[in-house]
Formats: structure tokens, C-alpha cells, sequence
């Protein structure tokens, strides 16, 4: 894994790259350590499995089942804070706990590895959950304050994916003070975008957004990372059941905004109450899925309190009746979820669990021929694997990653 590499050589050099010297096809290139807090903690992870007597892919192995622990913690905070959870409302909030922590586990399972994402995604649950707060305890600022914290961490862990969070922090911020003469807003907007620049790389990571964004390198080569949202996606023996579940639980957010903001019924949580900037921004994530499959988690996280409240709204009452024990089930849902994060592969019905690199995922038995072997450099590999061989192969330049 790259992120192990890149780690290592910031702990030797104590200096942050700005050039490719992995390839040799863009050595020399601009390349920039975007995801350095990232690197730092997966190389960490490795070599701490290594000082305790064990291999370092199985502290990969942990360090991901740990990741996705976190991950569902903060996913629960989020929730609980989407039905405004207090005492006498815990069945409703494990009951929402009950249901939508496996519907996203079966969304974006296949997205949950051990990678700068990962993080990612649990502090963009906590900024939505941080947005969710009742005022006026939680004030404007309080929550300014407290996202723009989120964005400073999310653009060190992998600047890539942190658009996510100035997006949303913009929306929320803008559905709660829709004043645009208010000062604490416009502060807040700018304050913001200063904060997503808050890195070791400042506005040198523009270019490299832009790329990032338009995918034009990616789309030139078959990379499953970036692939665009395909029919064959919705096939159960192709790719689980990510997909399917993904749509059913999108059309059901739909339903959601319609019930609460045309027909009244119920009413949605905190800045989720504005009739239309956060229905367009997640309209926008549903859209920006069929060209990244890596969009599929931030959407699941940004239309769970639409969910959330129409579960509260409808299901909420019978919470007593089917939960006995709200904490225990709340309990019983992350242990089977942090279990189920031991399978490397959800694809086609075939799951391979334990601790072990997956042959049939890596280029583990054709990486053990090239060490013994020593063939010439500048050996040809696709993209799919360059970042593998990058550090199990370090003493070949790859083709490209």
C-alpha cells in the first residue's frame, strides 16, 4: 500500500513531496502527499503489528476494523442527534439505530478499506451531526467553530475528499442564517474556505482538485476506484447487494423531503428543514455517484437524517413494542457490524475473511516471484495494483499508480 511508503519516507525525511519519484513514466512530476495524516497512521499501524510479533497487513487488518468501529460511532452520534434523542425518546433512537446502521454498512461496504477514506467519513458524520445540535445551546458559532475544525482535519487526511465537507458546511451554514447581510454567516463562509486551504500545501493543491474532480487522468484507464455507475451495478452477482440497497434507501430519502416539505407531515431535523439547499446538495451527491463509485458513502451520510426522520415520524411509536432493551440493541447492531468488517470482499457472494492478504485481490504470489526472481526494472503494471507493488516492491519503479 502506497499510504505506508509515503509515511515512512515523511517520518525519514521530516518534509512533505512535491515530486513523483515512484514511476518511472512521471518521475519528476508534481506529486503531492495530500493524504499525510493518512499515511502517517496507516504506516503506524503497520509497524506497530510488526513490533508486536505479528505482520504488518495484520495490523492493517485491525487498524480498518478500529476505523470502522469509529466510523459507526459517529454515525450513531449523527443519528441520535437526527431525532433529537433525550430520555423518553431512546426507542426511537435505537430503533433508527437498529435500521439504518445495516442499511449503511450493505451501501458502502465494499468502499470501507483501509485508506484515507475511511476517516474521512467519520468526521463528515460528526459535522452533520454537529450541525444537528439544538440551539440555542448550540449556537451559530459554536457550530461554525466546530465544523470548521472538521474541515482542517479532513483536508489533512486526504485533501481529495474534503470538497465534501466545505460543500456541506456551506449548505448547512447558509439553511441556518439564509441572510446574506448576516455577519456571522459571511464570516463563517470565508473562515471556512480558509480553513480547507489549512494544509502543509496551502492553494499549491488546486490544480490537483481540479484534476481530482474532472477525473481526466482516471477516466483514460480502467480503474475500479473512479468507475462510473453502470447498469451491471445493480446485479446482485455482480457487485452484493451495495447498489440496490443504495437506490431503495435514496428513493426513501426522496419520499422523506416530500412528506415533510410538500405534504407537512412530519418535520425534519435542524438545517434538513430548509425546503430546498440541502435537497439540491444531495441531489447533487446522488448525481456525482454515477461517475464515482468513492461518492456512494458521503451520500448515504448526508441523506441518513432524511431517514432518520421519517423512521421517527412512522415506526417511531411501535419502538416500545419491538425494542425491549433500545441500549442493548444499539449495542448488539455495532458488534455485528464491527465483526462483519473482517471480509476483504463482498463481490459476486464471495467472502474471504481472516487475517490474510487476499491472493485473489493482490498481486501477493506474483510480487514474491519478482523479489526472488530480480528481473530488469521498468516492469510494465496496471493501476489496479501499482499501489500495492509501490511499497511491497519498493525497489521497482511502477508504471504507473
Amino acid at each position: 500500500n502506497w499510504h505506508i511508503r509515503a509515511g515512512e519516507e515523511l517520518l525519514q525525511t521530516l518534509r512533505f513531496p512535491d515530486g513523483d519519484v515512484w514511476s518511472f513514466t512521471g518521475r519528476g512530476g508534481p506529486w503531492l502527499n495530500v493524504q499525510w495524516i493518512a499515511t502517517l497512521l496507516i504506516r503506524e499501524a503497520y509497524v506497530l503489528a510488526q513490533a508486536w510479533g505479528t505482520t504488518g497487513e495484520n495490523g492493517l487488518i485491525v487498524a480498518r476494523m478500529l476505523g470502522v468501529g469509529v466510523l459507526v460511532l459517529a454515525l450513531a452520534w449523527m443519528l441520535t442527534r437526527a431525532v433529537a434523542a433525550r430520555e423518553e425518546r431512546d426507542y426511537e433512537a435505537g430503533l433508527v439505530l437498529a435500521v439504518l446502521l445495516p442499511v449503511f454498512y450493505l451501501a458502502t461496504a465494499f468502499r470501507l478499506q483501509i485508506r484515507a477514506d475511511i476517516f474521512v467519513f467519520a468526521v463528515f458524520a460528526v459535522q452533520i451531526g454537529v450541525w444537528l445540535l439544538p440551539e440555542p445551546r448550540w449556537t451559530f458559532r459554536r457550530k461554525g467553530l466546530a465544523s470548521l475544525l472538521c474541515i482542517v482535519l479532513s483536508a489533512n487526511i486526504h485533501h481529495g475528499t474534503a470538497p465534501f465537507l466545505l460543500a456541506s458546511a456551506w449548505v448547512f451554514g447558509i439553511s441556518t442564517r439564509s441572510n446574506w447581510r448576516d455577519r456571522e454567516l459571511l464570516t463563517f463562509l470565508g473562515m471556512s474556505l480558509l480553513a480547507f486551504f489549512a494544509t502543509p500545501y496551502g492553494v499549491r493543491v488546486i490544480p490537483f482538485l481540479v484534476e481530482h474532480f474532472f477525473y481526466y487522468q482516471f477516466n483514460m484507464m480502467a480503474n475500479p476506484d473512479h468507475q462510473p455507475l453502470a447498469w451491471r451495478h445493480f446485479d446482485p452477482a455482480e457487485f452484493s447487494w451495495a447498489a440496490i440497497v443504495w437506490a431503495i434507501a435514496t428513493l426513501l430519502a426522496v419520499l422523506s423531503w416530500y412528506l415533510s416539505h410538500v405534504k407537512k407531515l412530519f418535520q425534519l431535523p435542524g438545517p434538513y428543514a430548509h425546503p430546498w439547499l440541502p435537497a439540491v446538495a444531495g441531489l447533487g451527491l446522488t448525481l456525482m455517484c454515477g461517475n464515482r463509485l468513492r461518492a456512494f458513502p458521503y451520500q448515504i451520510i448526508f441523506i441518513l437524517p432524511y431517514l432518520a426522520a421519517a423512521i421517527r415520524a412512522w415506526l417511531g411509536p411501535l419502538g416500545k413494542e419491538v425494542l425491549p432493551n433500545p441500549t442493548s440493541v444499539v449495542v448488539a447492531v455495532g458488534l455485528v457490524l464491527w465483526v462483519g468488517v473482517f471480509p476483504h470482499h463482498l463481490r459476486k457472494f464471495r467472502i474471504e475473511s481472516g487475517f490474510k492478504i487476499s491472493d485473489s485481490l493482490f498481486p501477493a504470489g506474483s510480487t514474491r516471484f519478482l523479489a526472488r526472481a530480480k528481473p530488469e526494472p521498468q516492469i510494465f503494471t496496471t493501476f489496479t495494483y501499482g499501489h500495492y507493488l509501490t511499497w511491497n516492491l519498493r525497489e521497482y519503479p511502477v508504471f504507473v499508480d
